[in-house]
Formats: C-alpha cells, structure tokens, sequence
C-alpha cells in the first residue's frame, strides 16, 4: 500500500471510529456486559454460534459484550452493526478491522469514557 493510500485507509478508520463514538455518546444506545457462553436469552432469536462474543439488539437498543473478550474491538464491531444496519457481516468484520488498526488512543479513550455512561449488567 502507498503511503497515499495508508494515509486516506487511516482518515477513513478513524472517521468511521469517530461515527461509532458519536453513537456511543449520544446515549441511543446501551451496553450490557454479558457471559456470552452461557448463550443467554438474548442470544436466541439471532442464531448466534459459540464463537459470537457480542450481538446488537436493534429493538431494545443494546449491544451486547462478553466482558471476558477483546471488549474494544467486539464494541466497535457491534457500533458498526448498529450505526450501519444494512452492512453484511462480512463487511462489519472488514471495517472493525481497519478500525482497530488505526484507532488513535484519544479514540479508544472516549470509547471507554463513553461505554462506562452506558453500561450495565443483567440485574441492574
């Protein structure tokens, strides 16, 4: 990749970075920390696999973590579902990954600050 290229890959991460922390912070959206292997309820209608570490719920306006994960990038992965609904899986994974690797760590900063706001556990 040319450094044009690298340098326009990396505007473009972190301006889709920028879009999921603007949705974080906007409060629309919650995050609940769950044990995902328990295969909760929550899990149920989307057909999850043993693998899933998050889910998005677009009627109760929660994104689902498994805290015991990689909690940024599985976050970032289900912002992305939640901010572009209509994007496939594949792409969703493709995105969270240019993400990941150029989130400025200001970024990854207001994703937690915005995160804690917003997070909560079952029970609560």
């Amino acid at each position: 990749m040319s450094k044009k290229q690298s340098r326009r890959t990396r505007r473009f991460a972190r301006k889709l970075a920028n879009r999921c922390i603007t949705l974080l912070e906007s409060g629309k959206w919650r995050v609940m920390y769950i044990d995902m292997d328990g295969r909760p309820e929550v899990c149920l209608p989307y057909g999850l696999d043993h693998k899933a570490v998050g889910t998005c719920d677009y009627a109760k306006k929660t994104l689902f973590i498994d805290f015991r994960r990689d909690v940024i990038s599985t976050l970032v992965h289900e912002l992305l579902h939640a901010r572009f609904p209509d994007w496939p899986e594949s792409l969703v994974a493709e995105r969270e990954k240019t993400v990941m690797e150029y989130l400025s760590p200001r970024q990854a900063r207001k994703l937690h600050l915005a995160m804690g706001r917003w997070l909560a556990v079952p029970g609560e």
